[in-house]
């Protein structure tokens, strides 16, 4: 399968139909060409195995075509 964000190829996709939230890396966030301030600001915080708390960087809104 092929996809494309913001125009841009990704070389792997994974499908799952479940999640309303997906993480990405600052990496590929930098690669879609996309900076950590343009990120909308959340207060969602992300859990762990050990049950330790981290808050997230922020929310990307992306169209994603396959």
């Amino acid at each position: 399968m092929k996809a494309q964000i913001y125009g841009k190829k990704l070389s792997i996709v994974y499908v799952n139909g479940g999640p309303i939230l997906n993480m990405m890396s600052l990496t590929m966030l930098k690669k879609l060409g996309k900076r950590r301030e343009e990120l909308i600001p959340t207060n969602i915080k992300m859990t762990n195995s050990m049950g330790g708390a981290t808050p997230t960087l922020g929310v990307l809104v992306a169209k994603i075509t396959i």
